[in-house]
């Protein structure tokens, strides 16, 4: 497996649909982190700044990264771009088509994109829509109990971080971003997706472990008989 690290790269961001620069931004980060680097808004955990800064929930947020694939990366059966996650709503384009979206924080994503990427300079760009917005237009038949932590309320109809909502310890400073490691994976033949575990357990101490792999292409998967004494 070739794998293609682009957390690193040269990172921009700036607010969607707009005409307003690019300003550098660090993976994996968040908006207010690459904000406040960029001498755009003060610290937002100092007295109550979190007031004159709801504006940035409120904000489409784009970021923008230029990568170059090494050649054997472009020769392998399949290229996937792994998100281990994103914050939160979002829509990813390779080199100008959508390749996917998400809209949870907490869930990990592989994108087929072996036919999108080129020999040279490739550009992968991501659109974080508001949450802010998210809330009050999606999942509305869904009403929830009262929630004492969230002033403003309906952050369960999203699954980001609880605590960018409000809580006792925290300011509500809802953000976005790159929030783990991004990469391109090349691979020939097949991969290794996981692993199913059994245990049998025998009354002398003895444990049986029988392992089922489970590979990203459709086969007949061997089975492993581990034992342990």
């Amino acid at each position: 497996m070739i794998i293609t690290p682009l957390a690193g790269a040269s990172w921009q961001f700036r607010a969607a649909a707009s005409s307003s620069p690019w300003l550098p931004a660090t993976v994996p980060g968040c908006v207010h982190t690459d904000l406040q680097a960029a001498g755009k808004i003060p610290d937002p955990f100092l007295a109550d700044r979190e007031k004159a800064l709801q504006w940035i929930g409120e904000t489409d947020w784009e970021y923008r990264a230029h990568f170059t694939v090494p050649p054997a990366a472009l020769i392998g059966e399949v290229t996937e771009l792994v998100s281990d996650c994103l914050d939160t709503v979002a829509t990813v384009r390779l080199n100008g088509p959508i390749i996917g979206r998400s809209d949870n924080m907490f869930t990990a994503h592989r994108w087929p994109v072996g036919r999108l990427l080129r020999a040279g300079r490739n550009e992968l760009r991501i659109v974080f829509h508001s949450a802010e917005q998210y809330l009050r237009t999606r999942r509305t038949g869904f009403t929830p109990p009262k929630e004492y932590c969230d002033p403003v309320g309906n952050a369960v109809r999203l699954r980001k971080q609880p605590s960018q909502f409000g809580w006792d310890w925290a300011p509500r400073l809802v953000t976005a971003g790159i929030w783990r490691d991004l990469r391109l994976e090349s691979w020939t033949g097949n991969r290794l997706a996981g692993a199913h575990l059994a245990q049998h357990h025998h009354a002398d101490g003895r444990v049986d472990l029988a392992v089922t792999p489970r590979f990203a292409r459709a086969g007949r998967p061997p089975e492993v008989l581990v034992q342990c004494l």
